[in-house]
């Protein structure tokens, strides 16, 4: 929780978060973070379809945006 104080009291415009072992059914991070910046979730079509192309073209299954 330290990170996250420095990031919320800071002046960022941006914050990049890495990590897990990939979405699962009862995985709240998104949700959870969203809430703790006072923000919320937006899905950009553009690059959605950008993330999607990227998997099939490789023969794999987005499973979660």
């Amino acid at each position: 929780m330290r990170f996250v104080r420095m990031v919320k009291e800071g002046s960022y415009d941006l914050v990049v978060m890495t990590g897990g072992l990939g979405p699962t059914k009862d995985d709240l991070t998104k949700q959870t973070l969203a809430r703790y910046f006072d923000s919320t979730l937006v899905t950009v079509p553009e690059v959605r379809d950008k993330i999607i192309s990227y998997f099939e073209v490789r023969g794999r299954t987005v499973l979660e945006i």
